[in-house]
């Protein structure tokens, strides 16, 4: 595991100590009651939305830090 993912594995145990903000609460309120209309029960989809989700948010993370990371950089260097 490298230093990055050690930095978001802590930032993600910071935000379970807060929960989850407004605009995630409704987007999440949002697919289930989709899915749930579509007949699906939370059960047969929830664990492959979380993975997706979870995959995409920590990519995200390491993309912006490593961007912001290289960005730090190019200033210190001017």
């Amino acid at each position: 595991m490298s230093e990055l993912e050690k930095i978001y594995y802590q930032y993600q145990n910071d935000l379970e100590r807060g929960g989850d903000n407004e605009s995630a609460i409704r987007a999440r309120e949002s697919l289930y009651g989709y899915f749930d209309k579509s007949g699906l029960l939370a059960h047969d989809y929830e664990d492959y939305v979380c993975s997706l989700a979870c995959e995409n948010e920590k990519q995200g993370f390491l993309s912006g830090f490593q961007y912001a990371m290289k960005i730090a950089l190019e200033c210190m260097s001017n």
